[in-house]
């Protein structure tokens, strides 16, 4: 409900709707100037925490990055914030590439693999060694148990990465 209807023991039907079509936006609103929480430019701890809904001293960490991506075929992200593209570089190896850098190769990385229902080969997704950790990408290996019982490089078909510092 319109706050106009919540004034209506005060208007009548015709006066309610014709300040439902004032109150209505006309065109997409613009923004200029510093945004503020409150009508402060300055977000305080406590402001954050209050906005965030988070309760406790836990300090807060930022979710950099995070895309949601197909992994066979043609790879193509389904879903991202802050990944500019995702490389390819053969099976069961993919690049992340971040729109804005991390401050330092020190972020942490949580992936899931799509499980299908039924399917008997475990799914993975790891990173080799330090240097697949970069400021500007990430490089995710994707395997799944062979019939082996050795780690065997495999395309999944949906992989989800969020990159936390």
């Amino acid at each position: 409900m319109s706050k106009a209807r919540d004034l209506a023991d005060s208007y009548t039907d015709s006066e309610i709707d014709s300040l439902d079509d004032l109150l209505a936006p006309k065109a997409d609103p613009s923004f200029t100037g510093t945004p503020t929480i409150n009508g402060s430019n300055a977000v305080s701890n406590t402001t954050l925490r209050t906005e965030l809904n988070a309760t406790g001293s836990a300090p807060i960490y930022a979710c950099r990055a995070w895309v949601n991506f197909n992994g066979t075929g043609t790879v193509a992200i389904r879903a991202s914030g802050n990944v500019s593209s995702i490389t390819d570089n053969g099976t069961g190896i993919y690049r992340v590439n971040f729109v804005t850098a991390m401050p330092d190769a020190n972020y942490s990385l949580s992936t899931i693999p799509l499980w299908t229902a039924g399917a008997v080969k475990l799914r993975e997704i790891h990173i080799r060694q330090t240097s697949d950790l970069s400021t500007s990408s990430c490089s995710i290996y994707s395997a799944y148990e062979g019939s082996s019982d050795l780690r065997t490089p495999g395309d999944i078909e949906l992989i989800s990465c969020m990159f936390i510092r």
